[in-house]
């Protein structure tokens, strides 16, 4: 065997055992829906809106029960401009677990970016219902009710979030983090 043929004939067989190796090694892709809610969330903070949207969807397809798939899933749905369909998704959450404020104050930010300030309002009644020391949805709800011309009651319920919170220095509340749903994001 010349040199030339042995070289391609030791390639050749390094090439074949390569070939041979299980494709376990590899990456696979999300299956279960703790998996798929992780790389979902991966997803998200990277700023890949479409491929969060997909995990999302599918574990809200894999498990319809789990809340915070809804939840997940309607902060994508409100972040690529689909208010309607996010509120959607956190009322399922509410549905499901209506205890945890953070689908509360969402969809009343949600509500907001809509226009529509007395559902905003009530979303936010309700976070603070859930969680009466929600400071950012006392913020909130004191920015609603000045857009809807009740200064008093406004500057009430900013004094509210101050008392709870100091504000820092570009004017939101400072606070230590809520309480959330299991592997919830921060509210925004």
């Amino acid at each position: 065997m010349t040199r030339g043929a042995k070289r391609i004939s030791v390639f050749l067989s390094a090439v074949a055992l390569i070939a041979m190796i299980p494709i376990g090694c590899a990456k696979k892709a999300p299956q279960t829906e703790q998996e798929l809610l992780k790389a979902g969330k991966t997803a998200y903070t990277q700023g890949n809106f479409q491929k969060s949207l997909d995990l999302f969807t599918k574990a809200v397809n894999l498990n319809p029960q789990n809340p915070e798939a809804h939840f997940f899933l309607g902060n994508v749905l409100s972040e690529v401009g689909k208010k309607q369909e996010a509120i959607a998704e956190y009322n399922k959450s509410i549905l499901i677990a209506p205890n945890v404020p953070q689908p509360y104050y969402n969809k009343g930010n949600a509500y907001a970016m809509l226009g529509d300030n007395q559902q905003a309002l009530d979303a936010f009644n309700e976070a603070i219902k859930v969680n009466p020391s929600y400071v950012r949805a006392y913020y909130n709800k004191a920015l609603i009710l000045s857009r809807m011309g009740k200064k008093k009651e406004a500057q009430d319920t900013f004094a509210k979030a101050r008392s709870l919170a100091p504000l820092g220095p570009n004017g939101q509340p400072l606070q230590p983090a809520q309480p959330q749903a299991k592997g919830a994001a921060p509210a925004a």
